[in-house]
C-alpha cells in the first residue's frame, strides 16, 4: 500500500499517429507500460526524471510487468517522497479517455469521415479495453457502416473472434499515416502525470513489421496484411527510435491530462 503522504505520479503511454494530413491523432492511452521502450532508453528516462525530482524517487512497477526487475532507476528507496507508479490508467477504457481528455483523435461511429487513399484501410473494429492491438479488426470497405444490418453482423462477428476479451467493441476511422522508409509507424510518448502536472519523458517511433501495401484489396484485412498498419501487433520490430519532431512536442504540451 502506498502512503497517502507520498507524491504519486502515474506512468502512462500515449500512442500518436502523424497523419498525412499534417495533423496528430491520439489513438490510444494506456497504463501498465511495457518495459521494452524504457529498457532501450533507460539512461535518458532516468536522467529526465532526475532533472524533475533529483535522485530520490521510487519507481513502483508491479512484478506482472515483464522485465520490471531490469529497470533500476531512482533511489530504490521505498520511503522516497516521490513515487512513479506503473499501474493501470484510471481512464483505460478507450471510449472513456476520449470523453475525459481533450485531444485530437480519430472519429468513431456515425461521425467517421472516410479517406480516399487506396493504400490504407478505412476502418477499425476495436475492443473498448485492450492492449497490443489484440482483438482489432481492419477493413478496407466503407459500406459496412452505411448498412446498419451489415454493421451489426460484422460487429458480432468481430466480438466472436475477439476471444481474449469478449468485450464491447466500437468502430473507428483509420488515419492514413506518414511513413518511414515506406513503413507506417506510431509514436509512443511516455509521460508521468497526476492531478496537478504532466511531464513527457520519451518520444519514440515504432515501425510496423511490414511495409505499406499499395492499392490495398477491399474487405477485411488478413492477419498478415494487418502487420503493415498496426505497429504493436508483432514483435518483429521491437526497436524504438527517437522522434525529434518539435511539432509533436507542441501537440503533447497542449493536452490536459
Amino acid at each position: 500500500m502506498i502512503n497517502s503522504d507520498k507524491i504519486n505520479y502515474n506512468l502512462i503511454a500515449m500512442d500518436i499517429v502523424d497523419g498525412i494530413d499534417d495533423k496528430f491523432y491520439a489513438v490510444d492511452i494506456n497504463g501498465l507500460i511495457s518495459m521494452n521502450p524504457i529498457i532501450q532508453y533507460v539512461d535518458e528516462f532516468n536522467y529526465k526524471l532526475q532533472k524533475i525530482f533529483g535522485k530520490d524517487f521510487y519507481f513502483n512497477c508491479p512484478d506482472v510487468i515483464k522485465d520490471s526487475d531490469k529497470v533500476n532507476i531512482g533511489s530504490l528507496n521505498k520511503n522516497s517522497q516521490v513515487y512513479i507508479n506503473n499501474f493501470r490508467f484510471n481512464c483505460e477504457n478507450k471510449l472513456i479517455w476520449r470523453k475525459k481528455i481533450e485531444v485530437n483523435c480519430p472519429k468513431i461511429g456515425t461521425n467517421i469521415v472516410f479517406h480516399e487513399n487506396p493504400d490504407y484501410p478505412k476502418i477499425l473494429f476495436k475492443p473498448e479495453n485492450g492492449w497490443r492491438a489484440k482483438g482489432i479488426k481492419l477493413y478496407n470497405n466503407k459500406n459496412i457502416i452505411e448498412n446498419k444490418q451489415s454493421t451489426f453482423d460484422t460487429l458480432n462477428q468481430a466480438r466472436r473472434e475477439c476471444r481474449v476479451f469478449n468485450k464491447e467493441m466500437f468502430i473507428e476511422e483509420f488515419i492514413p499515416s506518414k511513413t518511414i522508409d515506406n513503413y507506417c509507424y506510431t509514436t509512443r510518448v511516455l509521460m508521468i502525470t497526476n492531478n496537478r502536472e504532466t511531464h513527457p519523458l520519451l518520444f519514440l517511433n515504432r515501425k510496423c513489421a511490414n511495409p505499406i501495401i499499395k492499392n490495398l484489396k477491399f474487405g477485411r484485412l488478413s492477419d498478415e496484411d494487418c502487420l503493415s498498419y498496426l505497429s504493436n501487433v508483432s514483435d518483429v520490430n521491437k526497436k524504438f527510435h527517437p522522434n525529434e519532431d518539435y511539432k509533436l512536442r507542441e501537440f503533447v504540451k497542449k493536452i490536459n491530462l
